[in-house]
């Protein structure tokens, strides 16, 4: 799908979002999302960091109606370009990957990864109803740590008691294989 498609189905989103789907008011801020509201047609809550529920605090007019929009205008696809250059990023990288809107999903899921967060929960804020297209699509394989990953095993070879144990467990639990 070109990145300018994905971009009219954000478009769709934003513009459609309202103050009323906006929970700032508690300790635990997030948008309620509605079905009619969402490309996959499906109501959902999405939690928002305390800093952005901070910053839509402040930006939250007086007096609103929760019936009124929270952006008044969503940037068009050159709008977009334009802020990436003045930013100094490159809209398409050498590997072939694009700076688009909607790769700040790709972000999110990726950071999200990054910091360990269980695949069930990342599938759930992605609101996907599966998480290959999370692991897939919307992870940034840049973020994870096979090196780490390996480096957290357990060395067995440090302590020869251990690795003795280690070899008796039926992988289970730790109990030894019982023989008969």
């Amino acid at each position: 799908m070109p990145d300018s498609t994905l971009q009219s189905n954000a478009d769709r989103t934003l513009a459609s979002l309202r103050w009323g789907d906006v929970i700032l008011d508690t300790d635990r801020p997030h948008l309620a999302l509605r079905a009619e509201a969402t490309k996959a047609k499906r109501a959902g809550t999405v939690p928002l960091l305390p800093t952005l529920a901070d910053r839509l605090r402040a930006a939250r007019p007086v007096g609103f109606s929760p019936s009124d929009p929270v952006f008044k205008a969503v940037p068009t696809f050159g709008t977009w370009r334009r802020d990436l250059e003045r930013a100094g990023i490159e809209y398409r990288a050498e590997d072939g990957s694009i700076a688009g809107f909607h790769s700040l999903r790709v972000t999110l899921a990726s950071e999200l990864e990054r910091v360990r967060v269980s695949p069930r929960t990342i599938r759930e804020i992605m609101r996907h109803r599966d998480y290959r297209l999370t692991a897939t699509v919307y992870t940034d394989p840049r973020v994870i740590d096979t090196f780490g990953a390996v480096a957290r095993l357990p060395n067995y070879d440090d302590d020869p008691e251990t690795d003795a144990r280690a070899t008796r467990r039926t992988g289970t639990d730790d109990a030894p294989i019982v023989q008969d």
